[in-house]
């Protein structure tokens, strides 16, 4: 869930794409009725927080 930019009120996902390995476009509405705006939001990867030894390769992820 994400709130509103416009009233304040919980937004719900309706719908998201993939624009790269590392982006998604999410898509949300308004739940408050009396607003009920539509908007977008996008979620990239930043940087990493913390590190851990990892093996030189990793297996691939289910579903790739």
């Amino acid at each position: 869930m994400f709130r509103c930019p416009f009233c304040g009120a919980m937004a719900r996902t309706r719908t998201s794409r993939r624009l790269s390995d590392h982006t998604i476009r999410q898509y949300h509405q308004c739940q408050n009725l009396e607003c009920s705006e539509s908007f977008t939001t996008l979620n990239a990867f930043e940087r990493r927080v913390s590190s851990r030894d990892a093996p030189a390769t990793l297996p691939p992820a289910a579903g790739d």
